[in-house]
């Protein structure tokens, strides 16, 4: 018995590559949570401001997390790289902010295995670009 053979479906090329994406995107979530934010939240620094990552950068689920209760938050340089060695401050300002409950939730979030695919990191960037336009327009 013969089977019938599927049409060959082609994907549309990729106009970028991942690496380059998941860079214009930490810079977009920077200047964004850059224009959100007044100062430090872990100190009253005011200047040399950065985008500071409760949990690290590595669990792409939540690397650029920009919405209330997310991971992204201002810093000043000093605070992020404290925060390395110790992140009990940062840990306390958002458990003080959202409660136990949401940092468990952000937690589970990040250490999942859902995977981003090209398609979601070109989304989420076009996204982006749109949000930041708003801030700045506002």
């Amino acid at each position: 018995m013969l089977r019938a053979i599927k049409p060959y479906k082609q994907k549309a090329p990729r106009l970028y590559s991942v690496r380059w994406l998941e860079a214009r995107l930490d810079e977009l979530t920077s200047r964004i949570v850059l224009l959100r934010g007044a100062g430090c939240v872990t100190c009253p620094a005011l200047s040399n401001l950065t985008n500071g990552h409760l949990l690290t950068r590595t669990w792409r689920p939540t690397r650029w997390d920009i919405e209330d209760g997310g991971n992204c938050y201002v810093q000043c340089a000093n605070c992020n790289m404290a925060h390395e060695g110790n992140p009990e401050p940062f840990r306390r300002y958002y458990i003080s902010r959202f409660g136990q409950e949401a940092l468990d939730d952000l937690t589970r979030r990040a250490h999942s295995h859902d995977k981003m695919s090209y398609s979601d990191l070109h989304e989420l960037w076009e996204r982006y670009k749109a949000i930041l336009a708003e801030e700045k327009a506002a």
